[in-house]
């Protein structure tokens, strides 16, 4: 069983918390993974720090 599969396993348990072995089991399986698969998911920004047009950008002209 792989990390993912366990994990999603890991939901139908009566008790949402995880024993010490099951947190063992979980730190063997993703020390087990490869270390581009360890490495965190990197994505672009997709924020933007001022809406430049659409109906919701900012009006300086209203009174709030």
């Amino acid at each position: 069983m792989d990390l993912a599969e366990y994990l999603f396993h890991l939901k139908d348990k009566e008790s949402k918390a995880i024993t010490n072995a099951e947190a063992d089991h979980i730190v063997k399986l993703w020390s087990k993974m490869s270390p581009y698969n360890q490495s965190p998911s990197k994505y672009k920004d997709r924020h933007q720090t001022q809406l430049i047009k659409g109906r919701l950008r900012g009006h300086s002209d209203l009174d709030l």
